[in-house]
């Protein structure tokens, strides 16, 4: 089932794409040499963007543990109240917003 202007439309783009063919068959590849050369810069490049993540990471984690040692240290009783202080109030915000929907449903 081909419509008539199928046979016209199939031999346009057969012209099309050859002449695509012919553009691109004038593009000469990399040398493999450049090529092994670019693939081995860019993984000497992840490796030492990957490094310096690593040592932002473990800085990072460094400073948020001496704090945390140093509040436990100087401060132990405020360090106690925030363990308890913040899951508490977690916990109390949770359980109103629980009763307040519970509440809502039994309006409607």
């Amino acid at each position: 089932m081909t419509k008539p202007g199928d046979d016209n439309l199939l031999h346009k783009l057969q012209m099309e794409l050859e002449r695509m063919d012919e553009l691109y068959d004038e593009i000469s590849h990399p040398p493999v040499a450049d090529m092994e050369r670019f693939v081995a810069d860019e993984l000497l490049r992840r490796q030492r963007r990957q490094r310096r993540e690593l040592l932002l990471f473990i800085m990072a984690a460094l400073v948020l543990l001496s704090i945390f040692l140093a509040v436990l240290g100087y401060a132990p009783v405020v360090f106690l109240l925030l363990q308890v202080a913040f899951p508490s109030a977690v916990l109390l915000g949770l359980g109103a917003r629980r009763l307040a929907r519970r509440k809502e449903g039994a309006e409607e």
